[in-house]
Order: structure tokens, then C-alpha cells, then sequence
């Protein structure tokens, strides 16, 4: 959340300075300005867990995700910084007869995105590649057989850890500079357990809509 609050202030303090400033690219006058929009969506995630040679794919499990981003031009509106700030759930799903087991942890999420773009009559396609940086808040794991079920925190005291990593790429467009849909593909880096044998990790892909301001 601080590291957001600074990329608005610095791009509140852009704006403030560069608001009417633009430059003739593609036969079009391009706007320069510092904008901020508003995003939410569908995830589909689940998790990987992998210990030496041997590797498995929990099933997958269906979220959401809303935020907010800030887009900053970096060179010539080619090139962007887009930092945002999503609250997101996760998870995995596996069921078999009359077994079932379900987590869905949710977290804060930091994305920092560098954006190529490229504008072509009303609309602007973006190629997104970055990091992104998590903490868990909430999320439980349930588990159900023959009617039966438990459930307990995700994040627990033997649980999972609060924080997750890893790079995000993907892909959108932009239409008339307002109306947005795209898609992330997040790859986690961060182990979820304390375990230095196996090794477990999110996945996620993402379709977003979003409006910019």
C-alpha cells in the first residue's frame, strides 16, 4: 500500500505539471497525462506443488479480483509504468467421489508493470511484463468427505505464509482511453510452506475490464 500511495503522489505531481502536454505520433495527437482507472475480474488459479523430479497441479479453482492502477508515460507514450493495488482471491480445488478439498486464500496485491503500447485509430494495445508482491489477509481451507467437513485458516498458525511473489505478463487494450479488458498471467515464486523439500506455488490467470479516469 505505501509503495502505490508513492507512484500516485509522484503521478498526481506529473499530472499537476504536464496536464496539457502531448506529442504527434501514428498522425494523432496522443495524450501525455498520468491517468488512474479502476479494474475487476475473473481469476482462474491454482496451485503447484513440485519435490524433486515429482510435480502436481491442484485443481483449478474460480475468483475475483478489483483494484485500482495508476498509468504513468515513461518515454513518448510508448512505454508505460503501471503500478496497482488488487484485493484478489486464489486457490485450488480437488475433488474425487465423495471427497472434496477447497482452499481460497485471498491477499493485497502490488503489481508494478512495465507496459509497451502501441496506438492505432480509437485504440491502444499494451504488453505488460513485472513483478508483483502479496500478503495473505484471509482464506480458508475446507475440507469435505461423506457429508463430513472441516474447515480451518489457510494462513493458520501451521498454515500457509502470508507472503507470495512472482511475475505477472499479459496483455489488453484500450478503447476511445477509457474502457479496458485484458489478461495477466501470474507465475508465484514465493514457497507457501515452510518446507525446503517440496515447493508450492500460486498460479493464476486473469481477464480483467476496467474503466481509466
Amino acid at each position: 500500500m505505501a509503495a502505490f500511495a508513492t507512484f500516485a503522489l509522484a503521478a498526481s505531481a506529473q499530472r499537476a505539471s504536464s496536464s496539457h502536454t502531448s506529442f504527434r505520433g501514428a498522425s494523432q495527437d496522443v495524450d501525455m497525462s498520468v491517468h488512474f482507472g479502476i479494474r475487476a475480474g475473473l481469476n482462474v488459479s491454482n496451485i503447484k506443488s513440485k519435490e524433486g523430479s515429482y510435480s502436481e497441479n491442484w485443481g483449478s479453482s474460480v475468483g475475483y479480483h478489483v483494484g485500482v492502477i495508476a498509468d504513468v508515460p515513461l518515454a513518448k507514450n510508448y512505454f508505460y509504468i503501471t503500478p496497482g493495488l488488487y484485493f484478489t482471491q486464489k486457490g485450488s480445488k480437488e475433488s474425487e467421489g465423495k471427497y472434496e478439498y477447497k482452499v481460497n486464500p485471498m491477499y493485497l496485491e502490488i503489481p508494478i508493470l512495465f507496459s509497451g503500447r502501441y496506438t492505432f485509430g480509437k485504440a491502444q494495445l499494451q504488453v505488460n511484463f513485472g513483478p508483483y508482491f502479496a500478503v495473505g489477509v484471509a482464506g480458508k481451507e475446507k475440507e469435505t468427505e461423506y457429508g463430513d467437513t472441516e474447515k480451518w485458516d489457510f494462513f493458520g498458525d501451521d498454515g500457509a505464509k502470508r507472503f507470495d511473489a512472482g511475475l505477472s505478463v499479459g496483455a489488453g487494450v484500450t478503447i476511445v482511453k477509457h474502457y479496458y479488458i485484458g489478461f495477466q498471467y501470474e507465475a508465484g515464486l514465493a514457497n507457501l510452506y515452510d518446507d525446503s523439500d517440496e515447493k508450492t506455488r500460486n498460479k493464476n490467470f486473469m481477464i480483467s475490464v476496467g474503466y481509466n479516469f
